[in-house]
């Protein structure tokens, strides 16, 4: 589903069961991912390129396997995503919410791209799973301190 440029707002969960792969247009909103509006997606893809946030619970449960953003996370936006495996965020987060991915119990993989670690939440990577692989482009002991803060105690660091 090509969302179109001259979309303004969606409302929460006006995604809720629908599988088809989201793509935004270049051109449009860039902050149309609210609150709760992809809450219980069932697709596995979602094209978030150009996005400038990504909102609170806004994929909460969904079925996303694999995430590459750019943009900042808020407080529970991905919670609950059980078949997550693996996260990519680019240069320009600076901030992952609190409980951003709070019980993705597949999440093993995240890879930070910024030379800076972005603020990280409270549990933001609260996954369940022991086996943790960090991959950073920059400053590993910042990302590890900055995981540890946040309340991640066990993790694998490695260049990306």
């Amino acid at each position: 589903i090509a969302l179109p440029a001259a979309l303004k707002t969606l409302k929460a969960k006006a995604f809720a069961g629908c599988s088809a792969k989201i793509a935004f247009h270049k051109d449009g909103a860039k902050d149309l991912i609210k609150e709760s509006v992809f809450e219980e997606y069932a697709g596995s893809e979602a094209d978030l390129s150009g996005m400038e946030y990504i909102g609170n619970n806004a994929f909460k449960n969904s079925k996303i396997t694999s995430l590459e953003l750019d943009c900042d996370v808020g407080n529970g936006a991905f919670s609950g995503c059980e078949l997550l495996k693996t996260a990519v965020f680019g240069e320009n987060v600076t901030s992952i919410g609190a409980n951003a991915f709070f019980g993705c119990a597949m999440l093993t993989e995240a890879t930070f791209l910024g030379e800076t670690p972005p603020a990280i939440g409270k549990d933001a990577f609260a996954t369940g799973e022991e086996v943790f692989n960090v991959k950073v482009a920059f400053f590993p002991d910042k990302y590890k301190e900055a995981l540890i803060a946040s309340g991640r105690k066990t993790m694998q660091i490695s260049a990306a």
